[in-house]
């Protein structure tokens, strides 16, 4: 496998520079490309994220994106910024728990 993605904008934070109250942040604007990408890698073709006249019929009012794809977003966040690339591993006993409290829309 060839690393075709563009890797010198990730930060790197050793754990020894890691404090209570630290902060980072990762931005991405989500497209209907983006989402019909993730249904197709994932298998999850809910209409929900794919059909708009089913999603607008919904109590979503609308196409949204998978919440799996956030928790993605979160692992991306983890595993490039904070702490940042090979610091975050996952030990036998971590977990990594979602709660979804919105729809990505």
């Amino acid at each position: 496998m060839t690393d075709t993605v563009q890797t010198d904008w990730m930060e790197n934070t050793t754990y020894d520079e890691l404090f209570v109250g630290q902060t980072a942040s990762f931005m991405r604007e989500i497209t209907r490309h983006d989402i019909a990408a993730f249904a197709t890698l994932s298998g999850d073709i809910n209409p929900a994220h794919l059909n708009e006249e089913y999603a607008n019929a919904s109590l979503f009012e609308g196409v949204i994106a998978h919440g799996m794809f956030g928790a993605a977003l979160i692992s991306a966040l983890l595993g490039t910024r904070f702490p940042g690339p090979v610091r975050f591993t996952w030990g036998r006993k971590s977990s990594l728990q979602n709660r979804f409290v919105s729809v990505i829309a």
